[in-house]
């Protein structure tokens, strides 16, 4: 027997319908925290730039002390 079939024979045996299942339901989840840990980022690189132009803003209004 060779290894690619001994391997192929062993992978039909284990994945059984639940293992099928909970496989799934993991790429599931990790495909949720994925798409979550994105909209977070997201968020925060949003809220920086508010913050930077916000800050950039503040900076021009300032009236510089000119020593003469």
């Amino acid at each position: 027997m060779t290894v690619d079939r001994a391997i192929g024979e062993l992978l039909v045996e284990t994945m059984t319908p639940m293992a099928v299942d909970v496989a799934l339901a993991v790429q599931d989840e990790l495909s949720r925290r994925l798409d979550e840990a994105n909209r977070l980022r997201a968020k925060q690189v949003e809220r920086i730039r508010y913050e930077a132009e916000l800050a950039r803003q503040r900076y021009m209004q300032v009236d510089p002390i000119i020593d003469s």
